[in-house]
């Protein structure tokens, strides 16, 4: 009976805990990597925790359980974890996570139908990272927890914090806004320094004349701007091929004489029908009857 109490999933405070570095799935609770933490029971019902939901009566039971592994004490990571979310099996993880593919242990599929992604970020630059991951039965928000996914009737929590300070540590320095010292970590104190010339006198405001005016020639400048073409400036000049166009007559070009449509007519198309005339007048033709 107390080798099963101290099994029992436990919210420790956040002063207790560390960042978290990593996660993976075994399926041999038995052979969680060293170092890291496996959660075996649900925080709210203490069931199983196994995150493969299958009834088997003629196989083996497939398990899989989520593990974590938080920062040593007094060891600074190279990475932290700085959030958790759960997505559709084959979907494309967000833009900086990790997907939980295959299990530590036997390297097999990690779940069905679902996957834990993670997202790693370095220590020196964090700012909020993962302190602490549970696992619920029912979607029940524990206090100061944030909800990244459920996977087969398990609901996947996490808690997060500051990450370059220790959650539930004593600052260094009192935050009090009625002290002049802001930083009393550094030696000696800082005072309050006066300006030693007077501020500039305010410049007067413009008229509505002035702004007027000044808005008019802005928006003339802009017009004349927008209106340029891309052969602004360039100097008109006629090709040298086309000079003698410029007052002089070109003896290549044939002249061209005036005349009227009805002479051209005339002298060109100009029959008289003589011979017809000649031929009717000496008989040769016969009507036959």
């Amino acid at each position: 009976m107390r080798e099963l109490i101290g099994a029992l999933p436990k919210i420790a405070s956040m002063s207790d805990l560390r960042p978290i570095c990593a996660l993976c799935v075994v399926e041999d609770i038995g052979k969680c990597p060293t170092g890291f933490i496996p959660i075996r029971y649900t925080a709210d019902s203490n069931g199983d925790a196994d995150l493969w939901r299958e009834n088997s009566f003629f196989s083996r039971r497939k398990t899989r359980y989520l593990c974590f592994f938080r920062v040593p004490a007094e060891t600074e990571p190279s990475y932290i974890v700085e959030s958790i979310t759960v997505i559709q099996e084959g979907g494309k993880p967000p833009c900086g996570y990790t997907a939980l593919l295959n299990t530590k242990d036997t390297a097999q599929r990690a779940l069905k139908r679902k996957q834990i992604c993670y997202k790693l970020v370095k220590y020196s630059e964090a700012v909020q990272a993962v302190f602490d991951v549970a696992l619920m039965s029912a979607n029940k928000c524990l206090d100061g927890f944030s909800l990244a996914g459920e996977i087969d009737g398990i609901f996947v929590f996490y808690k997060m914090g500051c990450a370059r300070l220790s959650p539930g540590a004593k600052l260094p320095y009192n935050l009090s806004t009625s002290k002049l010292n802001v930083y009393p970590c550094l030696p000696g104190q800082l005072e309050a320094v006066t300006p030693t010339r007077k501020a500039p006198a305010v410049p007067p405001r413009p008229t509505q004349e002035e702004r007027y005016e000044n808005l008019r020639s802005n928006s003339i400048a802009v017009a004349n701007e927008s209106s340029h073409q891309g052969l602004e400036g360039v100097e008109f000049e006629l090709n040298r091929r086309l000079n003698f166009l410029n007052g002089s007559r070109s003896t290549y070009l044939p002249e061209i004489s005036l005349f009227t449509e009805a002479t051209w007519m005339k002298d060109e198309f100009r029959y008289d029908f003589r011979t017809e005339k000649d031929v009717n007048s000496a008989g040769f033709y016969t009507i036959r009857r």
